[in-house]
């Protein structure tokens, strides 16, 4: 420190140390995409009623017509553990293609949507769910003694899980101008650090092998019920993943021309009747 100044280089060090350059990179990577992107929105903790802040959100909106819009939201957490990986236990293979969807956390009225996709969307999941098993749980590896009990591991799941919950629950309530709008909340987090698997040979003897990407089973309660994978991706493969997300949710918005009139009848329909609902209970 000269005359009593702070140089420039430790306010960098310290930038980078605390993962925010990460965000901002996270970010970026998604600019270049289909993707509406954001940094530091906030959404409401469904435990606490608290206001909370996500790292990124990462959106792709298909106006299927002037009733219906889907949108695919992701709600990104970035973490920097470059001293202290992380290990997910894992156990089970994915499953088929709808077990997936049915585990994206969803608005209401999305479950016509996904129906329509499962009969007839070009679904390319192999490029990113392929050969993955489902992790049950994660945690941040080599802690010692004294250093602070929280595990960065599972709060940064936690807040994208429950920043997704808030994103379905709100659109699930919004019917804008006498349109639908229905949503797959996706929670992500990125890890700018190490990545581990560890799951039973066929010896039932562990086995730990580095990983670039993984998916956990978020099973913790809340007010929509739902059960959703968690996708944690390490930074060194961040483009690589983004880009094939990003061919994921465009084939996931792709659907036939008839399901479009379907969903745009059920939009009809359930706008009907909440209207017809106000009309009959004014002060809803």
């Amino acid at each position: 420190m000269e005359n009593g100044k702070i140089p420039v280089e430790s306010i960098e060090s310290w930038i980078s140390s605390q993962g925010y350059p990460l965000e901002m990179e996270v970010h970026q990577k998604f600019v270049n995409t289909n993707f509406i992107t954001g940094l530091s929105n906030h959404y409401k903790d469904f435990e606490t009623e608290k206001s909370r802040e996500i790292d990124v959100t990462a959106t792709l909106v298909s106006a299927y017509s002037k009733k219906y819009i889907f949108r695919v939201t992701l709600c990104i957490e970035c973490k920097y553990s470059k001293d202290k990986p992380w290990v997910i236990f894992s156990g089970q293979k994915n499953n088929p293609v709808p077990y997936i969807l049915s585990r994206f956390i969803q608005s209401e009225y999305t479950y016509h949507l996904i129906d329509f996709i499962e009969d007839g969307a070009a679904i390319n999941t192999n490029e990113i769910l392929r050969e993955k098993y489902i992790g049950h749980s994660i945690v941040q590896a080599l802690k010692g003694k004294g250093e602070n009990p929280d595990d960065n591991a599972y709060t940064a799941c936690m807040s994208a899980f429950k920043a997704s919950i808030y994103i379905a629950d709100v659109y699930s309530k919004k019917k804008i101008n006498r349109v639908m709008q229905s949503v797959l909340a996706i929670p992500m987090v990125v890890l700018d650090g190490q990545l581990f698997d560890c799951h039973l040979n066929l010896e039932n003897k562990s086995e730990v092998q580095e990983i670039e990407f993984g998916i956990v089973e978020w099973k913790y309660h809340n007010p929509l019920n739902a059960s959703p994978y968690i996708y944690v991706v390490t930074k060194k493969y961040l483009e690589v993943f983004v880009g094939k997300l990003n061919q994921f949710v465009l084939d996931l918005t792709s659907i036939r021309e008839e399901h479009v009139s379907a969903l745009n009848q059920i939009a009809q329909d359930a706008l009907d009747e909440a209207e017809q609902e106000s009309m009959d209970n004014p002060l809803i």
